[in-house]
């Protein structure tokens, strides 16, 4: 092959040597040159020079072969001259022409060239041969390393292929590891700053992993690796079960440290045992968690959480409010060290809400509550204003109408058919499996139709479950409850604003003010250690509040504000009142109530007045039978609870009510309704009391509800107005003060200043427009949130750096759930079970009854047939009337005298009667005796409260009706367990 090479390299160069004689395009023209060879390719041109090579003497002798022949002689002649054969001489033979000169010149360089390239191919052909011999040993070696190879592949195959041999591996890398182990720990000990409150808040596990060392890391995230992940996240799996492996990842990493060094703690875990002791405030939890992961002990948790941030925040810019209310925390001690004193810790916890952050009315001075307070708007004050008259009638026109619609919808009476069955159940027993019926007097252990053995007869409340009920509750939805009442949501679109409350019923929204729908902000203040029973206490709380709004006259006329709303409930309100009427320190204080709490003195009082007439047998219907369930249903303990049942009872009395009116109306309606009950009022004085006094009633609670929800002010005031009754025509005499001041307070507003104070009756956490809920509500929560934070009977330090951190350890929770890839620890909606059975089982009972029938000339009985008092039919009247002496008497002055008789109540039954008309036959020294006597079944510390009482009586020298109000209270306290609110003796002024 090198040798063909050869030869082709060298005919391109004897053919690029070769001097070019046709110059002419027309090639047939032209005379063939003495140089054109008889060859035409390379191989034959190779050939014939190789065989047949013209020599010097040849081509003398004119004997070469390839000798080129002159076409001018047609002969072997040699030309003189080169160039045009038609100018050539004639030459003689044996003359050598110069082109054959030229030519045998070249062809001896060439030969001298050829000979050169032969000795290169021949050294070139050596070198080759030696690299064939090289690639030869080259390739054995290949070979030899390609079966050593295989070789190692195979022992590396084997060497992890047995559980002792990995074991083996992997302690050989812990031992190289080890030492690397320690410093890292050591390093990250160190750094202080991991664990602080910043940190914690950018928790990221993924960044943490990366920080670790890389050869555990990657021992973690290869041992707990699935076939479809790629490096430490996870593919084709939800974003919460990625965030959890991660952790659990993280917390696996971080048990390797702290075992190599038992002073490591890491900062996930170190977060989430913060959580947890927020949720149990458990030291032993603490500790033994701490003993499990690396998570720092109960003590490292109580030092971290001192060592936060101690700066209380500042008042926030524009329009607020405060809110306070006491938080009390009592640790029993059983030793006899210190005289054995019960230590206990009541403190004052305040929140601040920014309300509208560009309003600056607070600014105006012209505003304070001094300016524009006029004794005589107290003649203008009257109990239900044309306008919430108005909104009363709208609204029960509506719940009238979605109450019909509902019966309209079944075709057959619900409570007939509940009625039928269960006489049927009084002569039968049904089992329980088919349904089949025995007669009673038929002894069977077993069913005769399915042969199982459930034939034990069904208790009363297990006769509740019947097929009726059952349908019901197959087709009934869920509802969700949400702290104020039951709603069911739906989709809302555009300007149609609508939620369903209680059984499916719509509740219009377009009285909710949307512009004050906003998140609120809120903020606590540092708390005060006092309890805001006492004149001196409240002074002190409203100084401290005043200072923190920058009020001027706390700050030399140089604050930013000339007033400030502080709201609060009960007795707090009452020394509220009385400061501010003492002295004119206090004439910057807007007062207003919590409707939280006066929600829950409503259903109280509501459940207290009606108790006797139709409640309690309400609650034997809810399963509250027993002496100590009646007693727990009375006293309302469970706020929530108590407002299920009276959204029961509400909905039970106007839904046996209408369906006496829609069995005799063939097109019933709102309208008609209300004309028709009209004429049954007249003649049967149960059904006025039932329509005129306890429906009323009943639906100011349930408006009140429905606008403090929606935040709307002309529905919080008519429920409020509606239900004035029961606290004058009862004895609530707090309530009495605080629904009489708000009402002259508001009619005393001007009008710029009203028209932004009633946007802000209620406040929404959540932003959303039906949920927003009283101020004071939301102060106790915070209390209930601040509460898990703290254990036993902390010190000041230890309140004040938890109030002052609340929000950031809020936050912190948040993050730590998210970075275990939980859900988000806001409390969700309960969705409590239907209660159209429970509704059914009430109005059973007035159908069984016959209370709500109509009866010509019928008497004011109470459900069970019992008559109650005569003057009960004109209670509202008589509670107006009152309201309106209690208004001339305590408000026309514009203040609170230092002492007040108390009236006596308007009474229900005809045995309350007989009571109070026995103890006015008493004089005052028996009724002090009475009071002794019973006061020996009191509890220490309310006896307490009574001995002081009675010596503030003694001082005041009360009088008859105020000792029979004592007496009748304590009797309250012993029988139902009531609060004695009422027994607080008040702060001589």
């Amino acid at each position: 092959m090198l040798k063909y090479l050869f030869h082709v390299c060298c005919l391109q160069l004897v053919q690029s040597s070769l001097p070019s004689v046709v110059e002419s395009n027309d090639v047939e023209s032209q005379p063939k040159s003495c140089f054109t060879p008889t060859c035409h390719t390379s191989q034959e041109f190779y050939a014939e020079q190789e065989h047949d090579v013209a020599t010097p003497d040849d081509i003398r002798k004119g004997t070469a072969a390839n000798h080129p022949t002159c076409e001018a002689t047609s002969s072997k002649c040699k030309p003189t001259t080169f160039g045009d054969y038609n100018q050539a001489k004639t030459v003689q033979p044996g003359d050598i022409c110069q082109s054959c000169l030229e030519y045998e010149e070249e062809m001896s360089k060439l030969k001298d060239q050829v000979q050169h390239f032969k000795t290169d191919i021949d050294e070139l052909y050596a070198e080759v041969v030696s690299l064939r011999i090289e690639n030869a040993n080259l390739q054995k070696e290949k070979n030899n390393i390609e079966d050593h190879k295989d070789q190692l592949q195979q022992k590396l195959d084997t060497i992890f292929a047995t559980q002792e041999k990995r074991m083996h591996a992997v302690q050989e890398i812990g031992k190289l590891e080890n030492s690397h182990l320690y410093k890292d720990t050591v390093k990250l000990i160190s750094q202080k700053e991991r664990k602080s409150v910043h940190s914690l808040l950018q928790i990221n596990p993924v960044e943490i992993i990366k920080s670790r060392n890389p050869v555990v890391t990657t021992f973690i995230n290869s041992i707990t690796s699935k076939p479809t992940e790629r490096g430490i996240g996870l593919l084709g799996t939800s974003e919460s079960v990625v965030t959890k492996t991660n952790a659990m990842r993280l917390q696996a990493i971080d048990c390797i440290y702290a075992s190599r060094n038992l002073n490591f703690t890491s900062e996930l875990m170190a977060g989430i045992q913060a959580i947890l002791y927020s949720v149990c405030q458990s030291e032993i939890a603490c500790n033994l968690i701490s003993h499990c992961t690396p998570a720092g002990c109960y003590d490292t948790n109580q030092n971290w959480l001192k060592s936060l941030n101690t700066k209380c925040k500042p008042a926030p810019p524009g329009l607020i409010e405060y809110a306070f209310d006491n938080e009390q925390r009592v640790l029993r001690t059983w030793l006899s060290r210190d005289g054995n004193k019960q230590k206990s810790e009541i403190l004052t916890t305040i929140i601040v809400n920014q309300l509208n952050e560009s309003c600056n009315i607070q600014q105006n001075p012209l505003f304070k509550p001094s300016n524009w307070l006029k004794p005589e708007s107290v003649s203008e004050m009257k109990s239900l204003t044309p306008d919430l008259e108005a909104v009363f009638h709208i609204e029960r026109l509506k719940y009238i109408g979605e109450q019909i619609n509902v019966l309209s919808k079944k075709s057959k009476d619900v409570v007939t058919e509940k009625l039928e069955e269960i006489s049927a159940h009084m002569e039968f027993d049904i089992c329980s499996a088919c349904n089949h019926q025995h007669p009673k007097y038929e002894k069977h252990r077993k069913c005769i139709n399915c042969g199982l053995y459930p034939m034990k007869a069904k208790t009363k409340s297990n006769v509740l479950d019947t097929k009726v009920n059952r349908k019901i509750r197959d087709n009934s939805s869920g509802l969700k409850f949400h702290q104020y009442s039951f709603y069911k949501e739906t989709e809302q679109s555009g300007n149609d604003k609508t939620i369903m409350c209680h059984k499916a019923k719509q509740i219009d929204l377009s009285h909710s003010n949307d512009n004050c729908s906003k998140k609120a902000e809120i903020s606590l203040l540092d708390p005060i250690f006092v309890n805001p029973s006492s004149l001196t206490a409240v002074i002190e709380i409203l100084r401290y509040i005043g200072t923190h709004a920058g009020i001027h006259k706390y700050h030399n006329n140089k604050g930013v504000r000339h007033w400030a709303i502080v709201r609060c409930d009960g007795l707090p309100q009452h020394l509220v009142r009385t400061a501010i009427n003492n002295s004119d320190e206090f004439d910057w204080v807007l007062i207003r109530t919590g409707p939280g709490h006066e929600e829950i003195n409503m259903l109280k009082s509501f459940t207290e007045m009606y108790w006797d007439i139709i409640y309690s047998e309400f609650g034997k219907t809810q399963g509250f039978v027993t002496e100590k369930a009646q007693g727990f249903f009375k006293k309302c303990t469970d706020h929530h609870q108590s407002f299920d049942n009276f959204c029961k009872f509400h909905e039970g009395v106007w839904q046996e009510l209408l369906q006496s009116y829609c069995c005799q109306s063939t097109t019933p309606s709102a309208h008609d309704f209300l004309e028709w009950i009209k004429d049954q009022c007249t003649v049967d004085d149960t059904l006025h009391f039932v329509f005129h006094t306890m429906l009323p009633h009943c639906f100011g609670i349930h408006l009140f509800r429905q606008g403090v929800r929606l935040n709307d002010v002309k529905l919080i005031r008519t429920g409020r107005q509606l239900f004035t009754p029961v606290w004058f025509g009862r004895k609530h005499p707090r309530y009495q003060e605080i629904e009489a001041w708000d009402e002259y307070d508001r009619l005393c507003l001007p009008k710029p200043l009203r028209d932004i104070l009633e946007k802000y009756e209620s406040t929404s956490r959540s932003g959303k427009t039906n949920k927003h809920q009283g101020l004071d509500f939301i102060l106790e929560e915070y209390n209930k949130s601040i509460k898990s934070w703290i254990s036993g009977v902390p010190d000041y330090n230890q309140w004040e750096t938890v109030i002052r951190n609340h929000d950031t350890l809020v936050d912190l929770r948040d993050i730590i759930f998210k970075a275990v890839g939980m859900s988000k620890s806001e409390v969700k909606d309960r969705i409590p079970p239907s209660f159209e059975n429970d509704v059914l089982n009430f109005r059973v009972l007035l159908r069984k009854s016959g209370y709500l029938q109509f009866v010509t000339g019928r008497t004011l009985l109470n459900v069970n047939g019992e008559e109650l008092d005569g003057d009960l039919i004109q209670f509202n009247e008589n509670a107006r009337n009152r309201r309106m002496q209690f208004i001339q008497e305590y408000l026309w002055a514009g203040k609170f005298p230092a002492k007040r008789s108390q009236k006596q109540v308007l009474v229900v039954t005809k045995c309350e009667r007989e009571t109070l008309n026995k103890l006015e036959s008493k004089t005052i020294s028996q009724l002090i005796q009475e009071i002794n006597l019973i006061m020996a079944v009191l509890p220490d510390d309310i006896k307490k409260v009574v001995t002081k009482r009675i010596e503030q009586h003694r001082k005041n020298r009360a009088t008859k009706a105020m000792w029979v109000d004592m007496y009748v209270e304590i009797k309250k306290i012993i029988n139902d367990g009531a609060e004695c609110d009422t027994l607080v003796a008040p702060e001589s002024t």
